[in-house]
């Protein structure tokens, strides 16, 4: 069993920065088999792989908020070969918000970014270290700032009837929707 961590949460970790793979079969001998920096670091704060579990999508919860990212910013690593594994490119949202929990399903990434809301990334250039918006809903209109006053904690997208996803607001409730992937701005 491979666990995919925040360096943060590990013993000796040489950075809080960084994608960390750690071998947790035996669980009383963990044994680390990456650890991959990246530029602009402000935390490494959660991740998902894709459903082939070859790419890892990344979200840093300060980058934007500490200004070191210009805009919402989505990392992705290419985990085929976990000795190897690699930064390949991310996507810069038009927004400024901070990204905060991702998930996937089929071919899509299920993105919560507090003030920007839920958005739908499509994968299907994951492998060129490209992702593309086609959808969003913006539970907090007022603004698109780096902060955490308000927006999007979480989203689970993992419903029997596919294309449902519930998002979680920090503070106006939950909301249950089925996107229209494919069209931007629905």
């Amino acid at each position: 069993m491979m666990l995919f961590l925040p360096c943060a949460f590990l013993a000796g970790c040489p950075s809080p920065n960084t994608l960390s793979i750690v071998d947790v079969t035996d669980k009383a001998n963990p044994v680390g088999i990456a650890n991959v920096g990246y530029g602009q670091a402000g935390y490494s704060h959660q991740g998902w792989l894709t459903p082939d579990q070859e790419y890892f999508l990344h979200g840093d919860e300060l980058d934007e908020f500490f200004g070191l990212v210009s805009n919402t910013r989505t990392r992705i690593f290419d985990v085929r070969d976990l000795d190897n594994t690699a930064m390949i490119g991310f996507f810069d949202n038009d927004t400024t918000s901070i990204d905060h929990n991702i998930y996937t399903e089929g071919r899509y990434a299920i993105v919560s970014n507090y003030t920007s809301g839920l958005r739908v990334y499509d994968m299907r250039d994951i492998a060129a270290g490209e992702l593309s918006e086609v959808a969003y809903f913006d539970v907090y209109p007022e603004n698109d700032n780096p902060s955490f006053e308000g927006g999007t904690w979480s989203n689970y997208p993992y419903f029997r009837q596919k294309g449902v996803v519930a998002v979680t607001s920090m503070d106006r409730g939950l909301f249950i929707l089925q996107p229209r992937v494919g069209r931007a701005g629905n």
